[in-house]
């Protein structure tokens, strides 16, 4: 795990949009991220394969 975190530092060093806003919609099964420049992207669940693999919805917590 401590890679991952360094590499998310680094990465937030990066030039480019950062994100400020991360929300996941459960009555919309959809997750909706906002960037600092911004844009505002409604992705539905379905479609990223990380969450195919969890065994419920996240919840607010997660």
């Amino acid at each position: 795990m401590a890679t991952n975190f360094a590499a998310a530092r680094q990465a937030g060093k990066a030039p480019g949009p950062k994100l400020v806003a991360a929300r996941y919609r459960r009555a919309a099964a959809r997750l909706e991220v906002t960037f600092d420049n911004g844009v505002a992207l409604c992705v539905p669940v379905a479609l990223i394969q990380e969450f195919a693999r969890l065994a419920s919805p996240p919840s607010a917590a997660d």
